[in-house]
């Protein structure tokens, strides 16, 4: 990771469901100065009350594809404010936009990250608990890892691109 703040982004939509994960996220921000957190999708609730997190997107509607990426663009690592029972055998899109751009994945484990870190190696983070979660931010400024979470990842966007997958689906025909 660059020296300075590290940026990370809240993708995906965030639920109400997803409260109690945010909570956790605020709280594990109190006192890392180094790491802002930025919502760039939308939200079933209002985000004004965790001082750790800045909603970027102020209109509350999904953003116009190019300026969502610009956004994911300036950003050091991606978090999914996901629960441990969701997404047990597929993911959301926002989990392959990580993949894609080589953005360092933040999320609570769950049977399709580990999958996914199990074939294809480590591409961030995944925690169980608070404490698993302050360490990864804490880890955020280890260089060496962070290379190698994106060397990762590059190599699972290979083999995940739908450009594959079309080849694959043009010889079956």
């Amino acid at each position: 990771m660059k020296k300075g703040i590290i940026k990370i982004a809240i993708v995906g939509s965030i639920k109400n469901k997803d409260k109690n994960n945010i909570e956790q996220l605020n709280k594990a921000l109190e006192g890392i100065d180094f790491v802002s957190v930025y919502c760039v999708s939308t939200s079933d609730f209002d985000l004004s009350a965790y001082s750790n997190i800045v909603m970027l997107n102020k209109e509350n509607e999904h953003l116009p594809r190019t300026q969502y990426d610009e956004l994911i663009a300036e950003m050091d690592a991606l978090y999914f404010p996901y629960s441990s029972n969701t997404y047990r055998v597929s993911a959301s899109g926002a989990v392959y936009e990580a993949i894609s751009k080589q953005k360092p994945i933040i999320s609570t484990e769950n049977d399709y990250f580990k999958s996914l870190f199990s074939q294809f190696g480590e591409m961030g983070y995944l925690f169980n608990d608070f404490d698993g979660l302050k360490m990864a931010f804490l880890d955020l400024q280890n260089s060496e890892r962070i290379e190698t979470f994106r060397k990762n990842a590059f190599d699972a966007s290979l083999y995940l691109s739908p450009g594959k997958y079309y080849k694959v689906f043009e010889m079956m025909i």
